[in-house]
Order: structure tokens, then C-alpha cells, then sequence
């Protein structure tokens, strides 16, 4: 099992959802499920809201997968003893350019021996302060997107989130092995959070169908089942405490 993340900082266009020019996002929103997040009233620490990816990459790299984290580097970022964390340094200018780099070193490292979790942290819509350029941008950010789909099995779960800050805002989540749901409406970021888990196959048992928004067709092959009783136990412990299940 194999998961792709690509979590885009800085306001989406308005036409995400509705431009018909993003032809391989759109693919994603037609196998699998897409729409806006509904944020609670409150959180118990706004000031260091948990990421979702974050510990979606850190459950794969303690397994002992290949990993790898592209990550700003004004971000703040825990050491890491398994994972490869390369950061990219953002700065205003050729924002094109350093997304396209950015792909690039992805794509060289996918092509690699078998690895488990990639997360792209792109933040190049946070300068793109016209609907103009953001527009451009994700044209651009979906050309580029189609390059690593080709060296994509049929084990591997795409996500795209969407944080104009720090918060979640609209996210795209896709696999082959599921059956599509289109726009979903109502979504929270737990939501989001478990379903990811259990597309990657991360949590054994059942998890609240309510949370769900994919659900695997059948039941999930064993040989996709990489974490010791143990470590399962700790993961699910602490996602519980951050309220995913």
C-alpha cells in the first residue's frame, strides 16, 4: 500500500471544482471523493491544529516504508529518525518554477525502489495574490501532477488538501479500489482524517462508517497490513486523542 499527498497552502481559485481545463484532477474527483471542509466553531489549541498528513507520513515511515516529505522551509518541522524530510526553500518570485522542481524530485524518487508515503507541501498559491495567477497556478500544478500519475499502481491512495493557512479548506481524496462518491457535502476534518486511514489501511477493526467518505471495496488484503499490533495500538491511541475516531 502506497499513499501520494499533496497539500497545497495558500487560497485555491474559485473555479477549483468546476474547471473543466484540470484534466487529471478532475480524474481524481471522478474515481474517488471531493468537497469543501466545514470547520468546528472551536478548537481546544488553534494555535497548533494537528495535520492530518503529517501523521498519516509518520504511521508509514514508522512502519518501516520508504518515505518522503518535500516541506517549506519556514515551516516548523519535528526531527525525523525514519522518514527523508528535504525542504524547499520558498520565496516570492518563480513560484511555477519551484513547484516544477518540487514534481520533479518526486518523480525521480517514486520511480525508485518500493516506497510507501510521499507528502508534497506546496506553497506557491501563497504568493499568487491575483485569481489570475491562481488559476495559472493549479493549471500548471495539475500538468505537473499528471507526470507522477503515470508511475502510479493500482495500491496507491491519492489525496489533495487544501489549506489556505493552516486550516483544512477543500480536500480530493482517490483510489482505485473504491467506489466513487463525487462532491461530498458536510465534510469535517476527522472526517477527511479517518477516511485517509482507512483507504491506507492503517487502523485494523471497524471504523465509524459515519466518518467514512470512501470505504474500500471488499475487505482489506493482509499482505497490505504493515503495522505491528503494538504499533497499530499506539497509532490508534493517538488519533483517537486528536478526536479521528
Amino acid at each position: 500500500m502506497k499513499v501520494l499527498m499533496l497539500v497545497v497552502y495558500g487560497m485555491p481559485p474559485v473555479d477549483l471544482f468546476t474547471n473543466e481545463i484540470l484534466v487529471n484532477i478532475r480524474q481524481l474527483m471522478a474515481i474517488g471523493a471531493y468537497g469543501e471542509v466545514e470547520q468546528p466553531e472551536q478548537f481546544s489549541n488553534p494555535g497548533d491544529p494537528k495535520q492530518l498528513e503529517v501523521d498519516t507520513w509518520d504511521a508509514f515511515a514508522e512502519s518501516g516504508k520508504r518515505c518522503l516529505r518535500l516541506s517549506g522551509s519556514f515551516d516548523k518541522k519535528a526531527p525525523s529518525s525514519t522518514g527523508e524530510i528535504l525542504e524547499t526553500r520558498w520565496e516570492a518570485g518563480d513560484i511555477h518554477s519551484l513547484s516544477r522542481q518540487q514534481l520533479e524530485q518526486v518523480q525521480a524518487w517514486i520511480k525508485g525502489d518500493d516506497w510507501g508515503a510521499c507528502l508534497i507541501e506546496d506553497h506557491g498559491l501563497r504568493f499568487a495574490n491575483t485569481e489570475e495567477i491562481r488559476s495559472s497556478y493549479i493549471r500548471n500544478l495539475d500538468q505537473w501532477l499528471g507526470l507522477l500519475f503515470e508511475f502510479l499502481d493500482d495500491e496507491t491512495v491519492v489525496s489533495i488538501l487544501f489549506r489556505p493557512e493552516t486550516l483544512l479548506s477543500r480536500f480530493i481524496l482517490a483510489a482505485p479500489f473504491v467506489d466513487p462518491a463525487g462532491e461530498v457535502k458536510g465534510v469535517e476534518t476527522n472526517d477527511v482524517a479517518a477516511t485517509l486511514m482507512h483507504l491506507c489501511g492503517l487502523v485494523r477493526g471497524e471504523i465509524d462508517p459515519e466518518k467514512l467518505i470512501l470505504k474500500r471495496k471488499g475487505s482489506l488484503d493482509e499482505r497490505t497490513r504493515d503495522l505491528s499490533e503494538d504499533e497499530e495500538s499506539i497509532l490508534r491511541e493517538r488519533l483517537s486523542g486528536l478526536g479521528y475516531f
